[in-house]
Formats: structure tokens, C-alpha cells, sequence
């Protein structure tokens, strides 16, 4: 057996396993530590992998995700502080033009920073001392030989994450990684083909549209690195008229050369933010939006077309995390020259595990096996469960049944009108609830979004929720001309009018536009079934998804963080495995 072990550290902590070429573990801290965004080291993930997956001496690659030093001193900051990711802006953060002034007329100044920002990284990587106690540190927190321990560039870990999700296999496959920044980089383009990565194109953290977006979303009042997704779903309400001057500003501080090369006009980012800053002072909150979602959309279809032409390879892959907005993804999707497109799940910093885990893998083989579900997490045997029912004295709230077929069971209550949460199987990878760890409900009654809201997810008004649609139901309910999967809720769709009528409460209600997940029999067996069970009481081949949790809180983990979810919120009904839990009145 081969065994090779991926950790991401930073911010989303977590672990990947690839074993004997698949990918078969990925789990995030957040999920042990209960904090959103757990940072620090992955210690009890890591801990579970190596009591149940694979041992210590069975594992033949630990692949940390950054190249640079300055990860490790960053884990040295929030080692002992789990908290979680994004921050809010503070006056205090804001730029003053008195900071700024004399690089907005100085070329010279700005050459100056950049080369002692560029000296400041080298140095770090290039000390001694901070090499030898960052591979003891990792050699004592991994249990793992010096030998063993590498490292991989956090954009290569970025652009490896997708291969798992390359299937059917083609080659090549252009791979494009966005972010805010990684190892010095904002972005890169490569080509994987035959197990082989190879890097054609890179751009420098200055030229991030990743900050750009952060920045105006703390500028808005909300968490950057964190509440992105809501400007994007808030974007839809604004009027294209009515933000283009806002835009037009927006180009000439970042854009896209016809060759696919990015450049920015304010050379150091304290005068990006301050120009940025500036451009929405006293703009109208859904302009801002709706500019900085056009502006995000415009400029990578420039650059990802750009470099599908250059290259002629319209398979295309992406990573990182500005590709979580789904909108963006949808306009990639829609380029005439790309003939399909994965985008890895969940693909901010806690996919880079998945990456490091494959770096380590290929390093060994060429070959990799298609991953088709994102069940990568820990299980739970249905003897736990009544272990935690006891523990928790589940039965003085919750009348427990064990129905014959509780996938039936959950179908026909979902068909009379009733929301349940379902916590089944194992745990899946990433942000996205996928079934295992969600909150399910009709689609076809608006009623269920004020319900769920008041109930327990305290979403923001304009936030749409998503559907689960059966894979073989997809024309009907999505337009989808070049049958581009997405099993993990990575890309937008425009919807048919079947899906308008049939999934009104699981889309966008500005735009109608959803966020799908399209569940096949191969990747999600027992959720398809579920699914087709409510189809054939409903005639409706999809259900409203949401994630089970309370807002601000991770995704739920076990059937215990279940019990608690149930009890904190006003959801009625969980099944939990094979039991089915309703609340006393």
C-alpha cells in the first residue's frame, strides 16, 4: 500500500490522502474543532488519518502546500488560535492619502518597495534557522521522516487539486489557478498531460483581482476573504446602466492584455486599495456589487480565452479560490473555445491538501483514479448514532424511528410539506453541503426559504438557496447545451422554464439562475435514490439543499453536532443513518 498525505495549514487546515493512486480522505480542522475556517495545524485530522487510514510507517509522502517560509511563520501566528477565516474591516485599515501620495507620481518609490518586498520573502526563505525549525516542526507534528516531508509551490498544489476530477480523462488539460495570493502568485496557467504539470504562465500577487474583490467586499461592510459569495449573489440586483462608470474605473486599475497577460496601473497594493477605496465612496451598495461581478466576469474570460486560443486546448480545468464564484464559472463555461470545464471542489486553500496529497502520488505513478463522489470524510455507524441519542437523552425531545426504508421515509416527508435535516454517510469534503450534511426541502414552495431562514441559516434576503437535481434530469430543469457536470455545485446555470416552475424556491430570484448539483447514481447513490423517491411522489426530480448548520457555525460533523443543530434551531425532523428523529411537541 502507498500512502501519500497532503496538508494545507493555513487558514481551512486540512488533510488529504491519496492511497494507492486515489484520492481517498479530505477533511478540513473545522469539521473536529467546530470553529468556521479552523486555522493553525490540522492536528486532529491529521491525528484520525493516522490512527484509521494509514499509520505513520505506511506513509510513504507528507506534501506540505506552500513553498515559502512565510506559510510556516503565519502557522507560528495562529498556531494555538483556532478562529476563523475573513476579517472585517476596521478604520484603522483604511488607507490615508497621506501614505500613498508619493507613489501615486514616483515610479522610482514604487520600484523601490516591490524590490524590498521581493527581498524581504527571499530572505525568509533563504534563513537558515527558520528552514531547520520549520522541518522540525513538521517532522514532530506529522510524525514523519525529514526525507519524507516536502514541499510543493501553492499554486502547483492548486492546479494538482483538479486532477482527481478529470474524468472522463482528457489530455491536455489547460489548467488556470486564481487566488488572492500563494507563494508570491496570484495566478498561473498550466498544461497537465500524462502526469505531468507544467507551468506556462504566472502573474505576481500585485495583479490579484482575488484582493481586488476582498477589498471591496470589506469595503461593503462585509468579512473579506470570507463573504465574497454574497456580493456576487447580490450583484444580480443591479442595473448595467447604472454601475458602468464604476466598472470603467475598475479596468483602469487591473485588466487583461489581448496575449492573456495581467496589468494594474497602481504598482503597490497600498495604493491599490486606497484608488479602490476612492471608486465606491458613496456608491450605492448594489452598484458596487453588480460592478465588481461584471468587472471579475470581463476580465478572467478575457484572460482564460486568451490563453485557450494561444494554446488550442479547450479542456480546461480551475482552481483557487476566486473560482468559487460560481457566476464567474458559468461565463467560463459559456466561452465558445472551451470544450469542457471541472472546476475543483471547494476550491479555496483547503483543496491545496488535495494537490499536495496528489504532488506526493504522482511523484511515485503518472496514474491517478477519477474521484466521482466528495464522501471523503469521516463515517458514522448507526451504533454511534444511538450512542450519541444517549448521551445527549435524545429521546425526552425526539420521538426515534427506525423505518424500513429511510430514504422513502424522507421523501414522503419532504412531499407533504415538511423541511429535514439529513446527516448520513460520511462526511463530505468542502463548503458545499452535497446531500450527506444537509438541510433538504420541496423546491417547488417559496415558503420553504422564510421558513428555513427564520428556522435556523439567518441568510442575508438577497441569498439564493441551491438545488440537488437528478444528473439524468438536467436538460429539463438547466441550459446546458455542452453537458458540463457539476457534481459539486462549482458552477451557475441559467434555468429552463420547467425549472422556473418546478425549483422556484432553490434558485436566484432576480436572475433565475441556480447553483445545481447534479447528483448521479455512481457519485451519491443513497442521495439519488432519495432524490427519485421524491420525484416519483412529486414529479419533481430535484430538492432544495442547503447546508446543515447554524449560521457562522461549520457544517455539521457528527451525529452529535446534529443533535445540537436540531436542538438550537426550530427544524423538526433529522434522520441520522438509518433513524429518523421528529420533535415532541
Amino acid at each position: 500500500m502507498t500512502c501519500h498525505v497532503g496538508i494545507a495549514y493555513g487558514h481551512t487546515a486540512t488533510v488529504a490522502v491519496v492511497q494507492d493512486s486515489k484520492l481517498v480522505f479530505c477533511q478540513s480542522e473545522e469539521r473536529l474543532s467546530r470553529i468556521k475556517g479552523s486555522a493553525g495545524f490540522p492536528h486532529r485530522t491529521l491525528r484520525y488519518v493516522l490512527d484509521g487510514i494509514c499509520s505513520p510507517g505506511e506513509v510513504d509522502t507528507v506534501t506540505l502546500f506552500q513553498e515559502s517560509m512565510t506559510g510556516f511563520v503565519h502557522l507560528h501566528n495562529t498556531e494555538f488560535k483556532d478562529h476563523e477565516i475573513g476579517s472585517y474591516l476596521t478604520p484603522a485599515d483604511l488607507v490615508r492619502l497621506s501614505d500613498i501620495e508619493p507613489y501615486l507620481t514616483n515610479r522610482e518609490l514604487v520600484e523601490r518597495w516591490r524590490a524590498a518586498d521581493r527581498d524581504y520573502f527571499a530572505e525568509l526563505d533563504a534563513s537558515p534557522d527558520l528552514n531547520a525549525a520549520s522541518l522540525e516542526y513538521f517532522r514532530q507534528a506529522t510524525g514523519a521522516e525529514p526525507a519524507r516531508i516536502r514541499r510543493v509551490n501553492h499554486h502547483d498544489a492548486h492546479a494538482l487539486s483538479c486532477v482527481p476530477f478529470l474524468f472522463p480523462k482528457r489530455s491536455p488539460t489547460l489548467i488556470f489557478t486564481l487566488d488572492a495570493e500563494g507563494d508570491g502568485l496570484c495566478a498561473t496557467v498550466s498544461i497537465f498531460e500524462n502526469g505531468h504539470l507544467r507551468r506556462i504562465a504566472e502573474v505576481p500577487r500585485v495583479s490579484s483581482i482575488g484582493h481586488v474583490y476582498m477589498t471591496v467586499t470589506g469595503l461593503l461592510g462585509m468579512r473579506q476573504g470570507e463573504h465574497e459569495y454574497k456580493v456576487m449573489g447580490l450583484s444580480a440586483y443591479a442595473k448595467r446602466d447604472s454601475f458602468a462608470p464604476l466598472l470603467a474605473r475598475f479596468r483602469e486599475l487591473l485588466w487583461v492584455d489581448d496575449d492573456g497577460s495581467w496589468k494594474n496601473s497602481y504598482g503597490i497594493p497600498a495604493v491599490r486599495n486606497y484608488l479602490l477605496q476612492e471608486a465606491v465612496k458613496l456608491k450605492r451598495f448594489d452598484q458596487v456589487a453588480g460592478a465588481l461581478q461584471a468587472f471579475a466576469e470581463e476580465m478572467i474570460t478575457k484572460w482564460i480565452q486568451a490563453w485557450v486560443r494561444k494554446t488550442g486546448v479547450g479542456d480546461v480545468a480551475c482552481a483557487g479560490g476566486v473560482f468559487m464564484n460560481v457566476k464567474v464559472n458559468k461565463e467560463v463555461a459559456q466561452l465558445a473555445d472551451v470544450t469542457s470545464l471541472v472546476v475543483t471542489p471547494s476550491c479555496g486553500d483547503e483543496s491545496t491538501a488535495i494537490g499536495a496529497a496528489v504532488h506526493g502520488s504522482l511523484s511515485a505513478s503518472p496514474e491517478l483514479q477519477p474521484v466521482r463522489g466528495l464522501d471523503l470524510g469521516r463515517a458514522w455507524t448507526d451504533q454511534e448514532a444511538e450512542d450519541a441519542f444517549g448521551a445527549a437523552n435524545v429521546t425526552a425531545r425526539y420521538e426515534i424511528r427506525r423505518p424500513e426504508n429511510i430514504n422513502h421515509a424522507v421523501a414522503t416527508l419532504l412531499a407533504a410539506g415538511e423541511v429535514v435535516a439529513r446527516c448520513s454517510g460520511r462526511m463530505e469534503f468542502g463548503a458545499r453541503a452535497l446531500g450527506n450534511r444537509s438541510i433538504l426541502a420541496d423546491p417547488r414552495s417559496e415558503r420553504m426559504i422564510g421558513f428555513i431562514n427564520d428556522a435556523v441559516k439567518n441568510r442575508d434576503f438577497w441569498m439564493p438557496f441551491a438545488p440537488s437535481i437528478l444528473a439524468e434530469a438536467t436538460r429539463e430543469y438547466l441550459v446546458n447545451p455542452k453537458n458540463i457536470d457539476s457534481p459539486f455545485m462549482m458552477l451557475a446555470y441559467d434555468s429552463t422554464q420547467r425549472g422556473r416552475r418546478d425549483l422556484p424556491a432553490a434558485m436566484h430570484r432576480q436572475d433565475f439562475t441556480m447553483r445545481a448539483q447534479l447528483v448521479s447514481r455512481e457519485g451519491s447513490p443513497e442521495y439519488h435514490d432519495l432524490i427519485s423517491r421524491f420525484g416519483a411522489l412529486t414529479g419533481v426530480r430535484g430538492v432544495l439543499n442547503t447546508s446543515l448548520n447554524i449560521h457562522g457555525e461549520p457544517i455539521v460533523g457528527s451525529p452529535a453536532d446534529a443533535i445540537r443543530t436540531m436542538d438550537s434551531s426550530g427544524l423538526r425532523h433529522a434522520a441520522i443513518g438509518s433513524f429518523l428523529l421528529t420533535k415532541r411537541v
